[in-house]
């Protein structure tokens, strides 16, 4: 998992927007999920490939919620998913 540096986002619930979608790609690992769409070498906007970013970004928006968050993050997160569907 590689997340850029707190002090390279423009506020801080950006940088857990990131933080939370780079963990949830995480739990794809075989020794996780097992997700194929996370073992297999995928080209970048192949099906699976989207599928895993969808995946990703959906966890990230749900936990930004938990997290008290949702609405600082919603619209780059609206317009991600929207760029993968």
């Amino acid at each position: 998992m590689n997340v850029p540096p707190k002090e390279d986002f423009i506020n801080i619930h950006e940088y857990y927007s990131t933080l939370f979608h780079e963990m949830v790609h995480s739990t794809g690992h075989k020794d996780r999920l097992h997700r194929k769409e996370v073992m297999q070498a995928n080209t970048h906007k192949s099906r699976d490939y989207s599928k895993e970013e969808l995946v990703a970004e959906l966890g990230a928006s749900m936990l930004c919620g938990i997290c008290g968050i949702d609405n600082e993050t919603i619209d780059n997160s609206a317009s991600y998913i929207d760029s993968w569907l």
